[in-house]
């Protein structure tokens, strides 16, 4: 038992990140997406430091690991575009982030995203 349950926390937050990279990976090739949701989320904080469940709290239960699941996304990408601004290193262009997946259960990118952070 303690090994599934080992198991299980793997692979819930191994396609939480995997999600999360898909999900910065498709805001990084359309630049005008991604000021559009910045700007939302932006909204919900009202000048906070972090988002926390209270400020996006529209998750309907379907079961208790889906419902943690999707606040987890939810506020891992909600306080990344709110907390930073993101820029692809100087020589990539958006049009240039490939969109290769590896085969597998979880679906994560052939190639790494590199993106640059910048504290806003």
């Amino acid at each position: 038992m303690k090994e599934m349950k080992g198991d299980m926390l793997v692979a819930a937050t191994d396609t939480t990140a995997a999600t999360i990279v898909w999900a910065m990976t498709a805001l990084m090739k359309n630049p005008r997406v991604m000021k559009k949701v910045q700007e939302e989320v932006r909204n919900f904080g009202d000048k906070k430091d972090f988002l926390d469940e209270d400020d996006i709290n529209r998750c309907r239960r379907i079961c208790p690991g889906m419902h943690m699941a999707v606040v987890a996304l939810d506020l891992l990408l909600a306080n990344f575009l709110y907390s930073f601004d993101w820029d692809l290193p100087e020589e990539v262009k958006s049009e240039d982030v490939d969109v290769e997946a590896l085969p597998g259960l979880v679906s994560h990118k052939k190639n790494h995203l590199f993106l640059i952070a910048k504290t806003r």
